[in-house]
């Protein structure tokens, strides 16, 4: 809304001597409370809000009732104008082995104060979910988003929600990978001449370097520090290589020596104070920095290493130094030549230290630059979603199992705050693991529905506390539903690529256990024409290889762990039709054969009900229906049982016969085929009452 005020004045003359009553009628369904006017007078009515854009009001005068004025109103808080100002900086952890990097974006959105809140969210550009939406009112806020990116060229986009029609903003960024194994180890240094007659100091950089042994050769070039540099140089195994003399004016300035290949590398600085004292009386100093291990509250010991060697002239004055840390912490005052240390404690980060040469007078001071590198303390967030299938609506359930897991000493015990954000606008428990507190696992749910089930979304893990950690953590993708019409046409299409991959992998197994597959195939199944069962491996093959292509293509977002759930009914199927049909191959070799496919497969099975979070009964019932139908329903319509004078056994004589006994006379055949029979009755019973309460 555009607060409006209106002021109203009544000019000399026309009202001098005439007592006047207006009001504002505000164009918008509303109106001002009468004002009186005394003579030439003017009066400011209190503010009115108007939505943005074009709007006619009206200041009537009621007494004398003689006109009323027109006043365009133009409210000047449109869609362009409360688009919000979006600004985005990048952070960079390390590299992984795979050459990808975490990458922090932290994200500022800036609105006028006359405009509604905003909505943004981050469109990372890399196929996979965008970023959760963030609510911003005037002024604005910031938020950060956590992505993992390989090396190279990338682009992400803010976009904004609402209000609509705003443009996105894109932010460009570099993930540089360098291997950490083959960065060149650099040490410079530098040794300062006298002035010359311009006043200029000469300094002569030398650099010693180790590239470690196996790694390509290093390029580096040294960056003077105030706006030239010299040759690259191409360094391997270790040495020295050493600049031509540069000038500098008199004053602190810092040189850099960059590495060039391989990318990413870190480079070295090296502070230079110039100084033009009355010569030659100001000493040479040298330092070393060497860092101690990070304790538990992220800082380490800095041990500064200073040498100091008078002028060569003994009229000159002693030598005296002094370190300055900051914050007013001063070092040991150290008189004449010779080495000392200062060992001081630094948080992480770069710093500081000026050494102030007090004695002789004029020759200034030298910064020594501090660079301490402790561990990230952030704690390590996993989020493992359970996705069960899309229902009608759609709609979906994820159960997320988070693990929080806080980093050991040396990093700082510190409180740690978290909640999950699932991606649509809702926010789980905020939990809290106490200072000293180890790993923290739990579990929470939540339903999606409306367009975050239909277009997928990710869910994260906000990290509140400690402060340096803030921010999203492990993110877990949910992909989107299907729409009911093609779910119902996939359930099918996986129907018939099941059971047409199964027979494919059976025919596959004749071929691999029989140097003549056709023959024991034709004489197990006298009633399948010998052409087909000779080319059965290709047809089955191909067919089925063609439903999982449009299973890939249109189906893959319809069925949670869809793989592995073909994957248990291929190889079960298989694996107990092969060993049913043992007696056709190498028999108790097959048998163990198909045993082993059912094994895998049972696994396959455990695995899909863990994914998915399938229910105990869904989990038999599926053992049950494809079992009972592959095995008892279409091995026994193909092979059938043969009651008659001689016993209980298969027509073919293909099933595998286990042993025999004979009762009244009867001589009964125990077949594996038998075996399983018996085993999935009792099964398939057990199921029926515990699950169908039959």
């Amino acid at each position: 809304m555009v607060p409006t005020t209106f002021t109203i004045n009544l000019a000399a003359g026309a009202f001098s001597d005439c007592v006047v009553v207006g009001r504002i009628v505000y164009g918008n369904g509303a109106q001002s409370v009468p004002h009186t006017f005394v003579g030439t007078s003017s009066f400011t009515f209190p503010a009115h809000n108007y939505t943005p854009g074009t709007h006619i009001a009206h200041f009537v005068i009621d007494e004398p009732r003689c006109m009323f004025v027109s006043l365009p109103i133009t409210a000047p808080c449109n869609k362009q104008n409360c688009c919000p100002a979006i600004t985005t900086s990048a952070e960079y952890g390390d590299c992984d082995s795979d050459g990808r990097a975490t990458v922090i974006l932290t994200t500022t959105v800036s609105l006028a104060a006359v405009c509604q809140p905003v909505r943004v969210r981050m469109d990372f550009n890399d196929s996979g979910p965008l970023g959760g939406f963030q609510t911003f009112a005037a002024p604005g806020g910031a938020f950060i988003e956590h992505r993992t990116y390989a090396a190279g060229q990338h682009t992400v986009y803010v976009l904004v929600d609402s209000p609509q029609g705003c443009v996105a903003t894109p932010f460009n960024f570099e993930v540089i990978c360098p291997d950490p194994d083959c960065c060149p180890i650099l040490e410079p240094s530098v040794t300062l001449g006298a002035c010359d007659s311009d006043g200029l100091v000469p300094a002569t950089l030398k650099v010693d370097y180790v590239v470690p042994d196996g790694c390509a050769p290093a390029d580096v070039v040294v960056i003077y520090g105030n706006g030239g540099q010299g040759a690259v140089h191409t360094l391997s195994g270790n040495g020295t290589f050493t600049e031509p003399p540069h000038l500098y004016a008199p004053g602190n300035h810092t040189a850099e020596v960059k590495v060039i290949t391989p990318p990413g590398c870190e480079s070295e600085e090296l502070a230079i104070h110039a100084q033009c004292p009355p010569p030659p009386c100001c000493p040479k100093i040298s330092t070393a920095v060497s860092y101690g291990p990070c304790d538990a509250s992220g800082i380490a010991d800095v041990t500064i290493t200073t040498t100091v060697t008078p002028a060569a002239d003994p009229n000159c004055p002693v030598p005296e130094v002094q370190y300055d840390f900051g914050g007013g912490h001063l070092g040991q005052l150290h008189t004449g030549a010779g080495t000392f240390q200062e060992t001081l404690p630094y948080a992480g980060g770069p710093h500081v230290a000026m050494l102030n040469i007090l004695s002789p007078p004029g020759c200034g001071k030298m910064p020594v630059n501090i660079k301490v590198k402790c561990p990230d303390c952030c704690p390590d967030v996993t989020i493992t979603p359970c996705i069960r299938d899309c229902v009608d609506g759609p709609e979906r359930t994820v159960e997320f199992e988070i693990s929080v897991t806080p980093k050991p000493a040396p990093c700082p015990a510190k409180p740690i705050t978290f909640r999950m954000d699932f991606g649509d606008g809702n926010t789980g428990q905020q939990v809290t693991i106490p200072m000293g507190g180890g790993s923290y696992s739990y579990k929470e749910s939540n339903t999606y529905t409306g367009q975050h089930a239909k277009q997928g979304t990710t869910a994260t893990l906000n990290v509140l506390a400690p402060s340096e950690c803030a921010g999203s953590y492990g993110e877990a993708e949910i992909p989107s539903c299907c729409k009911k019409t093609r779910a119902r046409w996939c359930k099918n299409l996986f129907t018939a690529m099941s059971w047409t991959l199964t027979m494919a992998v059976l025919f596959l197994l004749f071929y691999l256990g029989s140097s003549t597959p056709p023959g024991c195939t034709v004489a197990c199944l006298p009633f399948i024409i010998p052409v087909f069962v000779q080319y059965s491996f290709y047809v089955f093959g191909i067919a089925g290889l063609a439903m999982l292509s449009l299973y890939l293509i249109f189906c893959t977002k319809c069925a949670c762990g869809w793989l592995l759930r073909l994957g248990w009914r291929v190889l079960s199927g298989a694996g107990l039709l092969y060993a049913i049909w043992a007696k056709c191959a190498y028999q108790w070799v097959s048998v163990l054969i198909g045993a082993l496919l059912v094994i895998l497969a049972y696994l396959l099975l455990r695995a899909w009900k863990k994914k998915c979070c399938v229910s105990d009964c869904r989990f038999r019932g599926e053992i049950v229906l494809w079992i009972d139908v592959t095995v008892l329903v279409f091995v026994g319509l193909l092979l059938g049982i043969n009651i008659n004078s001689s016993g209980i056994g298969a027509t073919s004589g293909c099933l595998f016969s286990l042993f025999s006994f004979v009762i009244f006379g009867i001589t009964i055949d125990i077949s594996l085929y038998t075996v399983v029979l018996a085993v999935m009755a009792v099964y398939t019973a057990n199921f029926f009452k515990d699950c169908l309460k039959l």
